[in-house]
């Protein structure tokens, strides 16, 4: 009698299933109740090994099913284990590490080094969100959110906080695959896309099944800046002052309207500009792009965010018209522009992101990317279902005056932090 292997003692297959116990139950139920082969086994000279063809169907059937499970080859119980892992407190605490991918440089020679922020997340559903964050151990903006607003360089941090726990405890997440990060085995979960084809995707340990990566993912691809590594997370009964004081607001904001998923700015001549003291740079030329738009900063402080302050914005690179008779607008097309916030003084937003805007004569190099809208650092909000600006950016003092870029590339970003530091 011709013995037929069972497809579950092929080693190779084993290690394929070994992190699915389900696809690997199936693939036992599908081998113990599949026919022997006796006649292919009769003919091997004509046909493959019975047992990879069987581990082959096993494979198949496997794959067709996960396709079809509604937590893409997991079991819930990957995401109720990541709950559990959590805790049950009703103050959720998070410390990630963001900018990654930010640089410090040398405007001089053009030499980067690493760079990354920290930034400590506290949210309770009964009062709201408490963030106190830094830049290369410098200390930032510390301020507090009632509302469930989502504003700001800590956008992406409040939508991994504000959603994560909720997300998971009505199975809003799927687990999409297996992989490492950083040398970890972990499970990939993806959330449910948005309208704008932004979608959120987590990394959890296979071994104590917290989360060790957030980011974005545009189109199935990571939006370059959008990563958080997630450095510890937890929840408790309470939390710190700040949570319950309310007298933290965020230090700046932003008046911007929108037309066409664009921001839309209040122009100025050059003139206007020029007035402004302490006076301005107001470069004619950056990065090989001639200035086509002078407007007023968005920018804005005091404690409703409406108090203007000094400074303007600047645009080299194509326009874009809505069709309204002398309407010239950043354009943010043609995969090459710049954009320059410059700020005569320092001000809410340089000491805001103090970490940001060095004194040692070094920019950073994507500190803000993809961060918040345009006229901030990157993206516009996911939440907006606005088109993905995919910017670069730099931050930077020079000449006493305090610049904030925002570039088509790294490329440019770096040579306009430069060629303004000259």
């Amino acid at each position: 009698m011709t013995r037929v292997a069972s497809p579950l003692r092929d080693r190779e297959l084993l290690e394929m299933l070994a992190e699915e116990p389900e696809l690997l139950a199936i693939a036992d139920a599908i081998a113990v109740t599949a026919p022997g082969a006796p006649y292919s086994a009769r003919r091997r000279h004509r046909f493959a090994s019975p047992t990879l063809v069987a581990a082959a169907a096993v494979v198949a059937a496997a794959v067709a099913l996960a396709l079809l499970w509604p937590f893409a080859a997991s079991s819930p119980s990957v995401l109720d284990n990541a709950l559990a892992a959590i805790g049950s407190g009703p103050v959720a605490h998070v410390v990630v590490e963001n900018n990654l991918g930010s640089s410090l440089l040398d405007v001089r020679t053009g030499k980067q080094t690493p760079a990354s922020g920290r930034c400590s997340l506290w949210w309770d559903a009964r009062y709201g969100l408490f963030a106190e964050s830094s830049f290369l151990g410098t200390q930032e903006a510390s301020f507090f959110v009632q509302e469930t607003t989502r504003y700001g360089p800590q956008a992406e941090q409040d939508d991994f906080v504000l959603q994560y726990r909720n997300a998971l405890r009505a199975h809003k997440y799927r687990v999409v695959g297996s992989g490492t990060y950083q040398g970890a085995p972990v499970y990939w979960l993806r959330g449910q896309p948005l309208l704008s084809g932004v979608t959120d995707e987590i990394a959890i340990s296979k071994a104590t099944y917290k989360p060790l990566l957030f980011r974005h993912l545009h189109d199935g691809r990571p939006i370059p800046g959008s990563s958080e590594r997630i450095l510890s997370i937890s929840t408790s009964d309470t939390g710190p002052l700040g949570l319950h004081q309310h007298g933290y607001r965020f230090p700046f904001g932003q008046a911007v309207g929108y037309s066409n998923g664009h921001v839309e700015y209040q122009p100025m001549t050059l003139a206007q500009a020029q007035a402004i003291s302490p006076s301005l740079l107001i470069p004619r030329v950056v990065a090989g792009q001639r200035l086509t738009v002078v407007a007023r900063s968005p920018y804005t402080s005091g404690l409703s965010a409406l108090q203007p302050l000094p400074g303007v914005l600047l645009y080299y690179g194509p326009l874009y018209n809505s069709g309204l008779p002398n309407d010239r607008q950043p354009g943010y097309s043609g995969g090459s522009w710049v954009q320059i916030a410059e700020f005569p003084s320092e001000n809410a937003v340089t000491r805001g992101l103090r970490g940001h805007f060095r004194s040692d004569g070094r920019a950073v190099v994507d500190g803000l990317a993809n961060q918040a809208h345009p006229q901030f650092g990157g993206s516009t909000s996911p939440q907006l279902g606005s088109p993905i600006l995919t910017a670069h950016t730099a931050t930077l003092t020079a000449h006493g005056r305090y610049f904030l870029i925002n570039a088509a590339t790294r490329a440019e970003a770096i040579a306009a932090a430069r060629e303004i530091a000259r």
